[in-house]
């Protein structure tokens, strides 16, 4: 190997090395439930698949879900502190994180996770989340169009409607 082959190697592979321990993916707004975001460095639950109790024994609604790449040498408290800044944007009260497909990269070894961002549900959500739900429990269901025609169910079949559309002439 000469001696210009070194150094480039050597740019090659710090750049990938930095590029494993990093959240596989930005946060979405479409990837998540509309959430509160908390303020940065704020607290949440951490529970690993491979690390007793996995899960959280409180009920939980999922916000969203991310890919996460890390190495060999990334412990649980890495794993958590690299999730952290989604974690607040996001508004979760608990981080999931599944077991790790491994892969190698020469001598050293990728592990992908996928991440569950989750709040929990035995607490009411925020004052703008009650606001946004009764909003749309207030809203009138959608008006019927005018070609649509609800046949009633037969009688040997209770509590069953039917729609066809049938094309005006």
């Amino acid at each position: 190997m000469s001696t210009v082959q070194k150094p480039c190697l050597l740019v090659l592979v710090g750049a990938l090395a930095s590029a494993c321990a990093t959240p596989g993916a930005p946060r979405e707004p479409s990837q998540f439930k509309a959430w509160p975001s908390k303020p940065p460095g704020c607290a949440f639950d951490f529970f690993e698949a491979d690390v007793e109790p996995s899960e959280p024994s409180r009920p939980y609604d999922v916000l969203g879900t991310l890919a996460f790449e890390g190495n060999q040498w990334m412990g649980q408290e890495g794993r958590k502190e690299a999730l952290r800044e989604t974690a607040c944007k996001a508004g979760a009260d608990v981080v999931l994180v599944s077991r790790p497909f491994e892969r190698g990269f020469g001598k050293q070894i990728i592990r992908s996770y996928d991440v569950r961002f989750a709040v929990y549900t035995d607490v009411p959500p925020p004052p703008e989340v009650q606001a946004e739900r009764e909003a749309a429990r207030e809203k009138p269901p959608p008006r019927r169009s005018p070609d649509t025609v609800v046949i009633p169910a037969p009688s040997w079949e209770q509590d069953v409607e039917g729609t066809a559309v049938i094309k005006k002439q």
